[in-house]
């Protein structure tokens, strides 16, 4: 099965332990000579972080050195939000789909046929937004090597087209329409599963900086869907003190199972939403962001309630 000519982007910033980690297994993937790579490096927000800064440019040279790679170098600090979505805008206008890995995460060896694949099969499918190559559950699937559809988004190791990219909004215009109600927040929240809801309302307050609650907002104005692995193909090495956002890992952030050679053999020809999965995930979800049982379980009986009545 034939497909585009697809970039690889790769968004860093100051952390050149993990981007070693993330670039050194990268390039180990056999199929990665046959992708344009394009790194987008951030700027430096004080004097104090200029060393860190260089040396993590410095790094991304090195490692692809072999590889023929582009570097983009940005003067000033844009962050991580208008550095991913000018990047992915850019890529998707100039060849029409992407594949999107940040600096901290590690991809399995069959990562990039898996995303080479799944947006040559799904190219065409309006309702298919995105291919993850993260899977939030530790176990999906009896069969590790399946995948399934999801209304749900991710931002650890994904693929994209610019059909797709052309919802993304990050003036936000739909905002409103989702926070409006309980109704509507609690659809939002992936049936109360994850504060989406909140983290919307704090980045309209420029009080968070985050790209991928925008796409969430995208796909689930448009009624996408994403394709998840029955097991993680990605592991998450950033969290630490020295990390933008997330300092600390909640349960279910962590892939203990990861494996460099892990693959996704079985692609779903129906593309709708797999049922026995959504329930599974948001319920494993709520678990762990919602520890309180009483809330977890107002939270469900609602949910089901919303489902029955339907």
């Amino acid at each position: 099965m034939s497909t585009p000519t697809t970039p690889i982007a790769v968004f860093v910033y100051n952390r050149p332990a993990v981007t070693q980690k993330t670039l050194d297994q990268l390039r180990s993937d056999p199929q990665f000579n046959r992708h344009p790579v394009y790194v987008f490096c951030d700027g430096a927000k004080s004097s104090s972080d200029l060393a860190a800064v260089e040396q993590t440019r410095t790094i991304a040279r090195k490692c692809l050195s072999g590889f023929s790679p582009t570097i983009i170098q940005n003067g000033d600090n844009e962050g991580l939000a208008a550095s991913v979505s000018k990047g992915v805008t850019r890529l998707v206008s100039q060849y029409g789909q992407i594949i999107v890995v940040e600096d901290d995460l590690l991809l399995s060896h069959g990562t990039l046929d898996y995303f080479d694949y799944s947006l040559c099969k799904y190219r065409g499918v309006e309702r298919v937004m995105q291919i993850s190559a993260h899977a939030y559950l530790p176990r999906s699937k009896p069969l590790h090597s399946t995948s399934y559809f999801m209304p749900m988004t991710t931002s650890w190791g994904w693929a994209t087209w610019s059909r797709a990219w052309s919802h993304f909004d990050s003036t936000a215009r739909m905002a409103e329409s989702v926070l409006k109600t309980k109704e509507t927040r609690h659809r939002f929240d992936m049936e109360g599963s994850l504060g989406y809801s909140n983290m919307l309302q704090q980045q309209l307050a420029y009080e968070l900086d985050s790209w991928a609650v925008f796409w969430r907002l995208a796909m689930h104005c448009a009624g996408g869907l994403t394709l998840f692995p029955g097991k993680s193909l990605v592991r998450n090495e950033g969290f630490g003190e020295d990390a933008t956002h997330t300092k600390r890992a909640a349960a279910w952030m962590v892939n203990p199972e990861w494996s460099t050679a892990h693959s996704i053999k079985q692609y779903p020809d129906l593309c709708e939403s797999d049922a026995e999965m959504w329930l599974k995930t948001t319920a494993y979800l709520r678990k762990y962001n919602y520890p309180n049982v009483p809330r977890r379980l107002f939270l469900r009986i609602l949910s089901l309630s919303r489902r029955i009545m339907k």
